[in-house]
């Protein structure tokens, strides 16, 4: 149909990845195509963002994606999933992204030698913490900083949404793998305090700027809009 014509444009009009990495052309277009083609959700807006979500999602989540750059930055996944739970309120428009992340890290392990010690039983714990985010994300209806309780209403979600997560895949990866035999609160209390804020720090890094960046359009579009009143 004419929306799927649009998005196989689009698609071509991406730059081709390099190596292993290069599949992800085709099998994210048939991902989001399979997905959302009975759904009600594939539109224009939803299908760009998740051409350029996932492509963040490679740059910042593959083993040695950005090595040939020379920058690292932080892993854009969850900030991905928190954005969409903004902006798309179908159930079903995460899953695209859940289903990507899992094959970055099936590429990582498989062709680029990361190390599989976080894949343990508690991996299958991503899929709930993942959704949850997404679910606390559809409480907002905005990312645009328009006052001062916008901003903070915006923190307090980002904070209460990486808390949870972060506590569903720590604590299961505590609890469930075989790396921690005598698991205790106690020993967890030490993971919150050593890992917890790096975690909190690189959500909030792609989150500020996402905020900044949805505040900037929309006042972009305002004065665009009020110029051509004007002109009128």
């Amino acid at each position: 149909d004419i929306k799927a014509s649009r998005l196989s444009k689009l698609f071509r009009a991406v730059p081709k990845l390099d190596g292993e990495y290069n599949f992800f052309k085709i099998k994210v277009y048939e991902v989001i195509m399979d997905i959302t083609k009975n759904s009600g959700i594939i539109t224009l807006k939803y299908s760009v963002s998740m051409i350029f979500m996932v492509l963040l999602m490679v740059l910042t989540r593959g083993y040695q994606s950005t090595s040939y750059l020379e920058i690292h930055l932080p892993d854009f996944t969850l900030a991905a999933i928190f954005i969409t739970g903004v902006y798309f309120k179908n159930f079903l428009a995460p899953v695209p992204l859940i289903i990507v992340a899992v094959l970055i890290d099936w590429v990582s392990i498989s062709y680029y030698g990361a190390s599989n010690f976080c894949v343990t039983q508690a991996y299958v714990m991503l899929l709930p913490a993942y959704y949850l985010m997404y679910l606390v994300a559809r409480s907002l209806t905005s990312l645009k900083f328009n006052s001062l309780k916008q901003v903070l209403l915006i923190a307090m979600t980002l904070l209460v949404a990486i808390s949870l997560e972060w506590l569903i895949t720590s604590a299961s990866f505590y609890w469930m793998s075989p790396y921690f035999p005598d698991a205790n609160l106690a020993g967890f209390a030490l993971r919150i305090e050593k890992y917890a804020p790096g975690a909190v720090t690189n959500f909030f890094y792609w989150m500020i700027a996402s905020c900044a960046f949805f505040s900037l359009n929309s006042s972009a579009k305002q004065k665009m809009l009020k110029n051509k009143f004007l002109k009128h």
